[in-house]
């Protein structure tokens, strides 16, 4: 099996790949190992999309990190015994350019000290009626992401679905979970917003136009073993 490691401590791995029959390599790996924390895991996925993943901890924020000694895991890996997992990812399009996402996508303010004002559609139905919403933005997330932004906005979880978050709106309204199906477009009427997706730079947003956010047709693959799979963890 070959096995590329990703992150800036993942050479300390390398003795161990071959103790245990496994191909380091630099291109076309079987597997990539996230050595890191839950961003390492981000960029590995951004860099070698869809290839399978194995996190493993080294950083004290890794949620959904293998809770097995690393010798172990290699030897797991070694012997194939794992269970694959598909991850959905979303993608955004915005001036033409996509932008694929595992976690979520936020539409953010731009200045620290003034909101923005915007729609939501979804599925060319406008939420709300139509009502503009002021606040700090916007955050749609799939269930692996539900853990983190989202969960902070709304102080829950999901593993089902796509979920939208609505960032300290000035008035009530109600997060949503919608279905993976659906697509969600956003419309910035006035004010300073970006799109920023993880392991891109923030993308500004002009007055006026829309964003477009929806499943990918591209996966993820996070492989666990033995434990069971979850999106998210305390």
């Amino acid at each position: 099996m070959k096995i590329l490691l990703y992150g800036k401590n993942s050479s300390q791995l390398s003795p161990l790949l071959l103790k245990f029959g496994l191909e380091e390599v630099v291109e076309n790996p079987d597997v990539v190992i996230s050595f890191g924390g839950d961003g390492t895991y981000l960029l590995s996925e951004r860099d070698f999309p869809g290839v399978p993943k194995v996190m493993i901890r080294d950083s004290k924020i890794c949620k959904k990190c293998v809770n097995l000694p690393t010798e172990e895991v290699l030897k797991r890996l070694y012997l194939r015994q794992y269970v694959e997992n598909d991850i959905i990812k979303l993608e955004a399009e915005y001036a033409a350019k996509k932008y694929i996402a595992v976690n979520d996508v936020t539409l953010a303010r731009n200045i620290p000290t003034a909101a923005i004002r915007y729609r939501v559609r979804i599925n060319d139905i406008s939420y709300l009626d139509g009502q503009e919403i002021v606040g700090d933005g916007l955050v749609v997330a799939t269930p692996f992401g539900s853990g983190a932004y989202y969960r902070s906005i709304t102080d829950g979880v999901f593993s089902v679905g796509l979920g939208l978050a609505f960032n300290n709106s000035t008035e009530q309204v109600d997060h949503i979970i919608i279905r993976e199906s659906d697509k969600v477009i956003f419309e910035l009427s006035r004010g300073s917003a970006v799109l920023a997706v993880p392991g891109y730079e923030p993308y500004k947003i002009v007055e006026g136009s829309s964003v477009a956010i929806r499943k990918s047709d591209e996966s993820g693959k996070i492989l666990t073993f033995g434990e069971e799979f979850r999106y998210w963890a305390h």
